[in-house]
């Protein structure tokens, strides 16, 4: 008798495996994809953003069965490009989030298939830098834009960066502790200068002590002050800018 009952036990856990599995085949896999560029209002040119720590595109699913869902966040890259290839057809809330861009309405949009979407954000600030090199150093000239937008901005400060790989931005900046301490994140500070003066100037800044024949990249960041609604702790940036020292 016990063995009777220990196979019809064995039956029907094995039963209940074979119909789990089959309802786990059933479900859908994601089947849309979802990409676009994001272009400054500014320049008409794909938006500077910092790696893995600038804007980025969040989506929130619309769907009856799931009132509170969790928001997708999909970076934007250097080039203004994002793209996010696993994701379910369906209606979206779509926002842009964690970036120095004066903020857009919440979009809602269909996604099915691949979906391009194209956006134009504003940016708290434009930056246009140009570089020359002479023996040893970089000289590194920049402009500021502030960009109209419903907010009052301040501009804060402007850093000239410098680094030893194609990444370069606030957080990622050559840091040299021996020989001799180097930094290369050159701070200009602009908390006392009127933005009309600000805007009105071509700033010049001369980086030194760069070894001959060796490759750096150069990039320029702006931010302004806090404010409301303001990510204030974001800087935008200039396009990097890679030169051989001479």
């Amino acid at each position: 008798m016990k063995n009777i009952l220990y196979t019809f036990t064995i039956l029907l856990l094995a039963l209940f495996l074979v119909q789990s599995c089959k309802e786990t085949d059933n479900y859908v896999a994601p089947n849309a994809t979802l990409k676009g560029t994001v272009t400054s209002s500014i320049t008409k040119q794909p938006v500077e953003v910092e790696l893995n720590n600038g804007t980025a595109v969040q989506l929130f699913e619309i769907n009856p069965k799931y009132p509170n869902p969790a928001g997708q966040k999909i970076p934007i890259q250097e080039n203004g490009n994002y793209e996010n290839s696993k994701l379910f057809s369906g209606q979206y809330k779509l926002l842009f989030v964690d970036g120095p861009f004066f903020p857009i309405d919440t979009q809602r949009v269909t996604i099915s298939g691949t979906t391009v979407l194209n956006y134009v954000l504003t940016p708290y600030i434009s930056i246009d830098a140009s570089t020359t090199v002479s023996a040893g150093t970089a000289n590194v000239t920049y402009k500021l834009t502030k960009g109209d937008g419903p907010v009052q901005t301040k501009i804060q400060e402007a850093r000239v960066l410098v680094s030893s790989i194609p990444t370069v931005n606030t957080t990622v900046f050559d840091q040299i502790t021996t020989p001799v301490a180097i930094n290369r994140s050159y701070t200009n500070t602009l908390t006392s200068t009127s933005d009309a003066v600000i805007t009105a100037t071509n700033y010049t800044f001369s980086v030194t002590g760069l070894t001959s024949g060796r490759t750096y990249y150069i990039r320029v960041g702006a931010r302004v002050a806090n404010g409301a609604g303001l990510n204030a702790s974001r800087f935008n940036y200039s396009s990097v800018m890679k030169v051989i020292i001479p």
